[in-house]
């Protein structure tokens, strides 16, 4: 029918159903739409269909039911995608769609097993990638084939995790890694990792469970998990499958209506034998089924009892280490007592001294001279028995350490309490025939009763120092000896700066809003600090500590008498009403110069934020840290009185961002903001909005700020010049507390013009108070070209340029791996890797990977190449910018 012309397509030829070859192009002529019956679907025979340059923009339904065909030709057409029907022909190899307008080719299309050519030339094809299609059918479809993969491990592992979330019990785990079908050794390494929770198990196994095997899927775990009796399990997974579906229904596509039987009566003596057919596979399958739960039950017993050998073997241990502690208990208190025996020798001593001093003097001249010579001798003895052991203060552990402020602290309210001995015991809740045993004792004098006091409250307190030291306050203020207050509060200060301080790498989850929450399981007593936030921690004992930074505009409620003085933060700890846990929470005050002691309790407090009012809680001021006791409520936050606030320096730093170099031209940003982590991210996040895009270059401490004062920034460019400098000497920029990371806060802006033949651009930097040009307040010197990109690099050179790729590369990892010759299975390994929380911890791990690999010829060139290739060229400017 070639060159042909009809005004219709003649009805006969759908008679020939054994036909296998129609030949329809140029079938329409010129101007004419090819006119393909909509049941050329009859033609069941069908091979090969030619339909080149006949003007179509689109298929009948009816050629997605020549399921015999074999080679479609559309050249020459005006398809601006791949018509959905040609998804519907399971026997198709040849598929020639040369010259038409097509830019997409679907992933659909790798369904079509049977295909092995496709002609796509004279299309804007813009996916898959031009080197992709040029290698041809197999590199097409197994592009495809690795997309369909990935989108559909990503939308499992989105669903997995959904459920994981859902999981609470140890014996789920087991049942979800029996269905997983993981070895012992891979269910010993996830079930028994420390300070994990079942849920981060779960979501472990899950994973794992998509690696080995293809055919994981919600519909096979929820039948398996039923079939093993995990019901509840089970019905989680169907909710998460139903709230998935609810979705508008697909109507682009779709079989096509059938036709009466009357039609084909043939047709339905060959569909009972496919139905019977059927039913022959279900039950087979049905069977294997039933014999694979059969060995998943096996397991599942095997596991359990592997599990009460454990934990028995656990309880065994746990009784050896109970009956060891109990043995180092009793040797500490010995320890006690021996050196409270030597308290009172050297009490005894001293007292001697004390009659002597009195006879040179009045009585009240004698208390003060005799009260600073028996701290300076017990201090003395204190500090010979720590050289003695070979000791120094800062190497002493927590246990000595406490040791030393209780000697300390003894020793000076011992000297200071007088008479008030009695009254003080009573007030620490020791019972009065102890009281009277003490009196009774043969003590001399109130200085070694006072001295016996404070040791039997020391040995008996609940919790141990520091925490026990809001106690004594509280006792020194019922008995109005408030004089001696500030004796123990300076305990409490010093021994919390001096605890040993751990820092922590909590977890992290980001929610749909892009929020990041951090959580903590802390194994016992001690000092933790987050090395993401510098919130702090001191406890007594194990508790789980989850916590976010939050906006200041969205939960708190300004005030005139007081001012937020650091990060707001939404805390939430786990540990019982008694038990005290000081919370560290840092602010952005300098006190380099000034001691945080000069702050009164009266200006300076925790605030407290408790369904939606505000309390202030006491607060100890350290140089980095408000010191307060955590109480149940969410939101805490650092405060000082506003008056008060003006007069305080600040940290500070001077972030710096920079475009591309483009036309030998560079701009500029640079911001004055407090010294937090969350503004830098936050300023990241709005200076890559922009147009042309701004990359974070560097950031330099300022100290001292001084709020409200209004700072100039003078700049100077070497082998270039200045062509903007916004706003200019003498005018500047005010600085101001930068807590909220939703404000738009105020930059200077330079543009840098590097000359031609210059191969280095540098810009020089200065902060100062307005009219104080000779107060600098900080400097730098940051080359803008000429650096990365010059000369040969080794493999330590390049190391150096990783945390700037990993902030800027992100989610484009996988590409930049690729080009750097790791293999899928490497990249899917570093992906569901459990350490690897998110796109910029798989880069850095790929990257460090790369670095061990290649040795020596891991070298910045190398690493310039592959980000080129991997379409990353913004990247690659800013690295030979720098």
């Amino acid at each position: 029918m070639d060159c042909c012309q009809f005004a219709e397509f003649p009805r006969q030829v759908l008679q020939l159903e054994g036909l296998q070859m129609l030949d329809m192009g140029n079938l329409a002529g010129e101007g004419k739409t090819s006119p393909v019956p909509e049941d050329i679907g009859r033609l069941k025979n069908l091979q090969d269909l030619d339909l080149r340059n006949s003007g179509l923009e689109s298929l009948p339904d009816g050629v997605g039911e020549l399921v015999q065909l074999t080679d479609l030709d559309l050249t020459g057409n005006r398809f601006t995608s791949v018509p959905a029907q040609i998804m519907k022909l399971p026997n198709i190899k040849e598929l020639k769609l040369a010259y038409n307008r097509i830019s997409h080719l679907p992933l659909a299309l790798n369904q079509l097993a049977q295909l092995y050519i496709i002609e796509i030339d004279g299309n804007p094809l813009a996916y898959p990638p031009p080197d992709v299609c040029k290698k041809g059918a197999a590199a097409i479809m197994d592009f495809l084939r690795r997309e369909v993969k990935e989108k559909e491990d990503k939308e499992l592992g989105k669903l997995f995790y959904r459920l994981s979330q859902k999981v609470t019990q140890r014996p789920e785990v087991e049942a979800l890694a029996a269905v997983a079908g993981l070895k012992a050794d891979e269910r010993i390494t996830i079930l028994e990792s420390r300070n994990q929770t079942p849920s981060y198990q779960a979501h472990n196994v899950l994973l794992k469970w998509i690696e080995k095997d293809r055919e994981a899927s919600m519909d096979k775990l929820q039948q398996e998990l039923s079939d093993i009796g995990m019901g509840g399990l089970a019905e989680e997974v169907g909710r998460i499958k139903a709230e998935r579906l609810k979705r508008p229904a697909d109507t682009s596509g779709g079989p096509p209506a059938k036709r009466p039987a009357a039609e084909e009566p043939s047709r339905v003596g060959h569909q009972e034998e496919q139905q019977t057919k059927g039913k022959i596979r279900q039950a087979e399958q049905k069977l294997v089924q039933m014999q694979h739960h059969s060995e998943i039950q096996e397991t599942m017993v095997s596991s359990l009892r592997a599990e009460v050998i454990r934990l028995t073997d656990k309880g065994e241990r746990a009784q050896k280490v109970l009956l060891d502690h109990k043995q180092e208990i009793q040797q500490l208190q010995e320890a006690k007592v021996a050196m409270a025996t030597q308290v009172d020798n050297l009490l005894q001593d001293n007292e001697k001294l004390r009659s002597q001093v009195m006879l040179l003097g009045s009585e009240q001249n004698a208390d003060e001279e005799t009260t600073q010579v028996l701290e300076r001798t017990i201090l003395m003895f204190t500090e010979s028995v720590l050289q003695k052991s070979g000791q120094s203060k800062s190497d002493l552990g927590e246990t000595e350490l406490a040791t030393l402020a209780e000697s300390t602290l003894l020793t000076k309210l011992s000297c200071r309490l007088g008479s008030d001995w009695r009254r003080l015991g009573a007030a620490l809740g020791i019972p009065e025939p102890r009281l009277d045993s003490i009196q009774q004792a043969g003590y001399s004098n109130a200085i070694q009763r006072t001295c016996k006091v404070l040791t039997v409250w020391m040995c008996g307190g609940d919790h141990g120092l520091p925490h026990d030291l809001k106690q004594l306050e509280a006792a020194l203020a019922d008995i109005e000896r408030a004089d001696l207050l500030d004796i123990v509060k300076t305990a409490y200060k010093d021994y919390i700066k001096e605890m040993p301080e751990v820092e922590v790498e909590p977890e992290a989850s980001v929610d749909e809003q892009g929020v990041t929450t951090w959580s903590v399981q802390l194994p016992g007593r001690g000092k933790y600090v987050c090395k993401h936030t510098d919130l702090g921690v001191v406890t007594p004992c194990p508790v789980q500590l989850t916590y976010r930074t939050v906006n200041p505009s969205e939960h708190w409620q300004e005030n005139e008498d007081w001012e937020l003085i650091g990060p707001l933060f939404h805390i939430q700890c786990n540990h019982d009403d008694g038990v005290p846990v000081e919370l560290l929470l840092p602010h952005i005050l300098d006190l380099s110069q000034e001691d945080g002691s000069a702050l009164t309790t009266d200006e300076a407090k925790a605030a407290q934020v408790v369904a939606g009012s505000t309390k202030r809680h006491p607060a100890d001021v350290t140089p980095t840290h408000f010191v307060t006791r955590h109480q149940k409520g969410s939101l805490w936050a650092s405060v000082v009185r506003k008056l008060r606030a003006l007069s305080v320096k600040r940290r500070g730093l001077l972030t710096l961002f920079k475009t591309s170099l483009t036309q030998d031209a560079v701009d500029v940003k640079a911001h004055i903001v407090s010294n937090t982590t969350d503004i830098v991210k936050a300023l990241q996040d709005v200076m890559s909005q922009l147009d042309p895009k701004f990359y974070w270059w560097d950031s330099i401490t300022c100290p001292g700020l001084r709020p409200r004062q209004i700072y100039c920034l003078q700049a100077s460019v070497e082998n270039g010049t200045l062509d903007l400098a916004d706003p200019e000497p003498p005018s500047g920029l005010k600085y101001e507390d930068t807590l909220d990371c939703k404000r738009i806060y105020p930059s200077f802006h330079m543009t840098v013009q590097r000359h031609p033949d210059s191969e280095r651009l540098q810009l020089n930097l200065q902060l100062y108070p307005q009219a104080e040009d000779d107060n600098i307040v900080c400097s730098c010197r940051r080359r803008l070209y000429g650096g990365a990109a010059a000369g040969q690099s080794s493999s330590e050179d390049v190391q150096q340029h990783f945390h700037f790729i990993k902030e800027n590369v992100s989610v484009h990892w996988k590409d930049l791996a690729s080009f750097l010759g790791f293999r899928r299975p490497d990249i899917d390994t570093i992906q569901y890797k459990p350490a690897n929380h998110d796109a910029k911890d798989c880069c850095m791990d790929m990257l460090e990977q790369w670095r061990r690999r290649r040795g020596d010829a891991a070298t910045l060139q190398v690493l310039l190449q592959a980000l080129t290739e991997a379409g990353l060229q913004d990247v690659v400017d800013q690295l030979n910018t720098m």
